[in-house]
């Protein structure tokens, strides 16, 4: 799985000792709280553009390498501030499967894919054709199926933001692993110099058979200067960044 990369004494999250570490935050001199991102009109058409199209990607390849019907639905994307994401998931000590996908190109930042370890165990016995609740514990072969799932989830929605926006975006080799909630989202920070406080949280489900739901969310982790960069092509490439709001 990914090894946290070393960080510079300015970055919110250091490796010390092999923890990721949060550092003590200054305050701010204006005695400003914490402005959360808000996406405008214009921005919220341009992700339900965003969705619709990678939704049907996703639908297809999904389809293909089930062998059967498969229904993607990315229903919403919001901003969510990051040290609230692991409680929004199910909680801090919630178990979970992360699987990180970098992103390279215009924007520099990673998409994680995140399952509970209750959908992770059903989502397999549907991979794998096997009775429900077959399932017990997360092996090689499932982590071989659900890595290839998420980079089909990560690749479709990268595909449709990158054709919706005009940003030259690009995806490396997912990786996964199965651990709580905050210990995967600390990890993925640890990778960043300069993380932002928001991130962009879309929920993602997965429709097969009559009934069978699996429920996940994808996770878009920026730098700052690739947040404005988005938040302009979202607007038509105009000079208009996300919102703010006080948080």
């Amino acid at each position: 799985f990914w090894d946290p990369r070393e960080q510079n004494e300015n970055a919110k999250y250091l490796v010390v000792d092999g923890e990721v570490v949060k550092q003590e935050e200054k305050e701010d001199e204006s005695g400003a709280e914490h402005v959360l991102m808000k996406l405008s009109d214009e921005q919220r058409e341009a992700l339900e553009e965003i969705h619709t199209a990678g939704a049907l990607t996703a639908s297809q390849f999904m389809t293909q390498l089930m062998g059967q019907d498969i229904r993607v639905s990315f229903p919403e994307t919001r901003v969510a501030l990051i040290g609230d994401v692991a409680e929004e998931l199910g909680g801090e000590e919630s178990e979970v499967g992360g699987i990180y996908v970098k992103l390279i190109g215009d924007i520099s930042g990673g998409i994680l894919l995140v399952l509970s370890k209750k959908h992770l165990l059903q989502f397999s016995d549907m991979m794998f054709r096997r009775e429900p609740g077959t399932t017990k514990e997360i092996t090689e072969d499932e982590v071989s199926g659900m890595t290839e799932m998420g980079n089909i989830l990560s690749a479709s929605f990268i595909r449709a933001m990158a054709d919706t926006t005009k940003l030259h975006v690009n995806q490396e080799v997912p990786e996964m692993v199965v651990d709580m909630c905050q210990s995967v989202v600390d990890s993925i920070l640890a990778r960043f110099n300069q993380p932002g406080d928001d991130i962009l949280l879309t929920e993602a489900d997965l429709y097969y058979g009559d009934e069978g739901q699996a429920v996940c969310n994808l996770l878009l982790f920026l730098d700052l200067e690739s947040y404005e960069k988005l938040g302009q092509a979202l607007t038509g490439g105009e000079h208009e960044e996300l919102e703010k709001i006080q948080s």
